[in-house]
């Protein structure tokens, strides 16, 4: 009796357990299911409470593993994607739709090295798997290998010609590997697969913008309608698109063509730059005096006011302009440069290095203001030590500086360390052998060693690389004189005359100089 009830007892709680998974695998499905609902009626939150439920109920729920992975995919959650998935397939590894969601995820957490060999496994077992062969272009794509990539995005075109995603990569592709005709040829592809409200149209001349295909943007986005919803940001983006293709009258027009661009801060600003490059300057400055009331804190606009200053009225003016966006945007690096280029120009020195020394203790990346240091050298003996010690400690950071080393050396040769000036020009000509500067500063240390021939030498070869550069000219009529070639000093003097006059003033160089600084 006692051995037949234990059995029987075995038996039954073997049956019961049997029942509660039984009971438990259908509530995990109930609520798989449940969940699935909810993802397709895009009510995420719920969607990941029902699947984190059908987990609790059945942690091997492949399909609540998957709707979870989806929705962090939604959120940007890539690592969490990642782990879901990569729950998901431990559980199905041979599943390829499985195994393609989590490479795509590890693609999206930047896991390239993870990614790759998923997407071959998927096209080993599937060669016409699209999805596999766009993603891994796309991989590709990042890890720099652009003609690889372009294979892959030319497989899903070869099967579906429309396919946008398809077009774009092989466009970037072609772009990265500076195939100007094949380029050519993709925005054409594109240009007429899009209708001309399509919103891919942006997207395409975000792309061409990245990589400055100025004249396919404009291929790009002249069909797109002025009435449509992106309108106006694809007519600003061609006006754009115009004036840096060099095209400013066209970027003018574009602009007329939309009056209601006109209420935009941003187009007024472009407006005074394309005014300001057809040399009609009170335009320019009231389409810039425009944007800055439509949007007094754009530092862009601010910046960009004072610049025009700078080059067109007075330092004084300038001065003023950039003292008061240094004050408006104090964390402003650019505003703290163009004040500092600005007092340069105005003749204050001793303020100008002040101001450029303060800005490099905060910011020491910024490239200009070493330049700037080192032409007020001579000009402010009170900063005189400050700037050495700023470009010193600049150049052994940043060797590969061939023009602030250049700047240094002219130093080290007013502190009488000619030596070690002429390594660093010698290392600034290794880096950029057209280096103007450089050769200039070598045939002065050669002219003061009494090594004239050498220094004859170095000058002309300074002349020659940039021949409508003053200086050299003037230097070698200097020298020609000194060594009796009164015939060859003459011409050089005369040569010096012309170019001087028709030479950019120093606000226009130092304007330009601003002008590239990037924020």
């Amino acid at each position: 009796m006692r051995k037949g009830w234990v059995r029987t007892g075995l038996l039954l709680t073997v049956f019961a357990a049997f029942v509660l998974a039984q009971t438990t695998r259908q509530h995990a499905a109930a609520l798989e299911e449940r969940a699935g609902q909810l993802f397709e009626e895009q009510r995420w939150a719920d969607a990941a409470n029902a699947a984190q439920g059908a987990l609790q109920a059945d942690s091997n729920s492949v399909n609540a593993r998957l709707i979870l992975g989806f929705i962090a995919t939604r959120e940007g959650k890539h690592t969490d994607a990642g782990r879901q998935f990569e729950k998901a397939a431990a559980l199905h590894p041979k599943d390829l739709r499985i195994t393609t969601y989590l490479a795509s995820a590890y693609l999206q957490d930047g896991r390239l090295r993870e990614a790759e060999p998923l997407f071959r496994r998927v096209l080993a077992v599937d060669p016409a798997n699209r999805a596999a062969h766009f993603n891994l272009g796309l991989l590709l794509l990042q890890r720099g290998a652009a003609s690889e990539a372009e294979a892959q995005f030319q497989f899903v075109a070869s099967v579906d010609a429309s396919d946008i995603g398809a077009a774009a990569g092989i466009l970037e592709c072609r772009l990265i590997q500076k195939n100007s005709a094949g380029a050519s040829a993709s925005a054409h592809e594109i240009n007429q697969l899009l209708g001309p409200s399509d919103p891919e149209r942006l997207r395409i001349a975000s792309l061409l913008t990245k990589y400055k295909s100025w004249d396919l943007i404009v291929t790009i986005l002249e069909p797109v309608p002025v009435e449509t919803s992106q309108g106006l940001e694809a007519r600003y983006d061609l006006a754009l698109a115009h004036f840096r293709a060099g095209r400013s009258e066209a970027a003018a027009n574009v602009l007329a063509e939309s009056p209601k661009l006109f209420e935009q801060a941003d187009a007024q600003h472009l407006l005074g730059d394309i005014e300001e490059k057809l040399g009609r300057l009170e335009e320019a400055r009231q389409a810039l005096d425009r944007g800055a009331a439509l949007d007094p804190m754009s530092e862009d606009i601010r910046f960009d006011q004072a610049v025009f200053q700078l080059e067109h009225d007075t330092p004084a003016s300038a001065v003023s302009s950039f003292q008061a966006g240094s004050e408006a945007f104090p964390d402003s690096w650019r505003m703290r440069l163009g004040l500092g280029a600005a007092e340069y120009l105005a003749g204050n020195a001793d303020q100008a290095a002040a101001t450029l020394l303060a800005l490099v203790r905060k910011q020491p990346e910024v490239r200009l203001a070493y330049s700037l240091l080192g032409s007020l050298y001579d000009q402010s003996p009170a900063g005189q030590d400050g700037i050495y010690e700023a470009l010193n400690s600049y150049v052994k950071s940043n060797p590969g500086d061939a023009r602030n080393s250049t700047a240094l050396a002219k130093i080290l040769n007013r502190r009488a360390s000619p030596t070690r000036a002429v390594m660093l020009l010698q290392r600034a000509l290794a880096l950029d052998p057209s280096l103007t500067d450089a050769y200039l500063e070598l045939a002065a240390i050669e002219y003061d060693r009494g090594q004239l021939q050498e220094s004859r030498k170095l000058l002309e070869k300074a002349a020659s690389l940039s021949p409508a550069v003053p200086e050299p000219h003037y230097r070698l009529a200097r020298l020609y004189q000194k060594l009796g070639m009164d015939q060859k000093a003459a011409v050089e003097s005369e040569t010096f005359r012309e170019l001087k006059q028709k030479a950019a003033s120093a606000q226009v160089t130092v304007a330009d100089g601003l002008k590239e600084q990037q924020p």
